[in-house]
């Protein structure tokens, strides 16, 4: 596969543009935090802005900086009533809530860009990785056995491999399949567990469903993982203060205006009109942000859009999952299935069906003596489905009930409140994650190529190795940012090729 403009432009934007502009690293991190007004507003004297970005999640939030580390004028207009996409955090509960985007992952497989930035700020950090996971059979709530733990190890590993194996070829020459084609062909249809393992191996890596998910584009995310539950060390971390708190961090200062849902884009104009609210706005660029459903939804009408560009967003979908986080009385986690007193860890039940991830003790360590106990759950595809579907009150009740057999008492220690995502039902993303179906794995590279040499698209479809992840979605949008920029003129060749080099020494894996 050729490479996306990931890989020819993008690089830690608060590392390039300093070099570029000349400007310390501290001063690129939150660009024009003392501006004044009229700089916030991106406001331009003829009306034209340089840049419009539709949308204010990561993505949006990276091509902005990168918009206005170059002095250019710059506008975002975000559809929702707050920013961050799918990266917010609710601090409704004292621990904090993050119902979308939650692991700063490949931090070491991959370079990610949002780490630097994390380290540089004194974000506090918590090693994911090194969570203790606990497995147990749901029916009896005890522990599971050796020989059911060794199973479910040797299912994971195998299908891993194949999925590996078959990625790997796919990127050698061999015809992408589906990643149950896959299974089907190596004979482990019915290995066991098979459901869970496709869950977390498949599923909770991009949401993508076996039926159709292509395995070229799984391999290009999953090959980080070197073995079953096994990640570089340090690799993958969780933000107790709030992945979303951080992103919003990043956003001060920036020209957002919130609420103002853009419905049209036309590029048979120069300078490209955009119209959001009932109001018009002209610019030079555009960088659109928006998930892959909302597009193929035709909520915003792009004209003169081209037929490659549709057929690219066909071949991409997008799945789902489902977040919630409870409110308990006392400590219903403790002592039950070797869970240490106050320390977070994973759970998980083996059974061969879609099944409830456990974080229990939620940030007890970062968030000690609160009167309450906090976990978090998600759910992958159908499951996670019916959840969203119930209601945040039943949804509760359906999740304590799951995990009354391994705590036992659960039920009764629900205080009633519950925090859940809406990524399904929410027509401002129509889905939690981007996934390509079979064939389809090009897409994300089409779509990274600009439109008329006016319109970019970005976020974390447009990622070939990142998808799913904020990593994706910021680089890409830093990497669109750069491309408006050399547009009009304010980003010369021999910048160009500076970018392009900072990113191909950091980003270790190029296809």
């Amino acid at each position: 596969m050729t490479g996306s403009r990931k890989d020819i432009l993008v690089g830690a934007a608060a590392a390039s543009l300093s070099a570029l502009w000349g400007c310390s690293s501290a001063n690129t991190v939150v660009p024009f935090l003392n501006a004044d007004a009229d700089a916030r507003r991106g406001a331009s004297k003829d009306g034209v802005y340089d840049v419009i970005v539709v949308g204010a999640g990561p993505a949006g939030i990276a091509a902005t900086r990168a918009v206005q580390s170059a002095k250019r004028s710059v506008l975002v207009l975000e559809a929702q009533d707050h920013i961050g996409g799918r990266c917010i955090t609710s601090n409704v509960f004292p621990v904090p809530f993050d119902p979308g985007a939650q692991f700063v992952a490949e931090s070491a497989s991959l370079n990610n860009f949002i780490y630097p930035l994390m380290q540089e700020l004194g974000v506090t950090l918590v090693n994911g990785g090194a969570l203790p996971r606990v497995l147990y059979d749901p029916k009896t709530g005890q522990a599971a056995n050796s020989y059911d733990t060794i199973a479910f190890y040797e299912s994971f590993a195998a299908v891993d491999a194949a999925l590996l194996t078959a990625g790997l070829a796919t990127t050698l020459g061999a015809p992408d399949r589906t990643v149950q084609q896959v299974l089907v062909q190596n004979g482990l249809q019915n290995a066991p567990y098979l459901t869970l393992v496709t869950d977390l191996l498949v599923r909770a890596i991009d949401a993508g469903s076996p039926k159709d998910q292509s395995v070229l584009d799984w391999y290009n995310n999953a090959q980080f993982i070197p073995a079953a539950f096994v990640f570089p060390p340090m690799d993958e971390f969780l933000v107790p203060s709030g992945y979303g708190t951080f992103i919003a961090r990043l956003a001060k200062g920036l020209p957002i205006v919130t609420s103002s849902p853009v419905s049209k884009i036309d590029l048979s104009t120069n300078p490209v009109t955009v119209t959001a609210g009932g109001t018009q706005y002209r610019a030079k660029q555009v960088i659109v942000t928006a998930s892959v459903n909302v597009l193929k939804s035709g909520t915003i009408e792009i004209t003169n859009l081209p037929k490659s560009y549709s057929a690219a967003l066909d071949g991409l979908t997008m799945g789902h999952g489902f977040k919630a986080q409870l409110e308990f009385n006392g400590k219903p986690f403790d002592g039950h299935l070797g869970v240490r007193p106050g320390k977070m860890f994973t759970g998980l039940g083996l059974e061969d069906k879609l099944g409830i991830h456990v974080f229990g003790n939620y940030f007890q360590e970062q968030f000690p003596n609160l009167p309450h106990t906090y976990c978090m759950i998600f759910a992958e595809a159908e499951l996670g489905n019916k959840l969203e579907r119930m209601g945040p009150t039943n949804a509760g009740k359906e999740i304590c009930a799951a995990l009354e057999k391994p705590f036992p008492g659960i039920t009764a220690a629900w205080t009633g409140r519950i925090l859940t995502s809406s990524w399904l039902t929410n027509n401002y993303t129509r889905g939690c994650i981007s996934y390509a179906t079979v064939g389809n794995a090009g897409s994300r590279v089409t779509l990274s190529k600009p439109v008329a040499k006016k319109l970019w698209f970005a976020g974390e479809a447009i990622s070939v190795h990142s998808h799913s992840f904020v990593n994706g979605a910021w680089a890409s949008g830093t990497a669109a940012g750069y491309g408006a920029l050399f547009e009009i003129g304010a980003l010369t060749e021999r910048q160009l090729r500076q970018l392009k080099a900072i990113s191909t020494s950091t980003l270790r894996a190029i296809t």
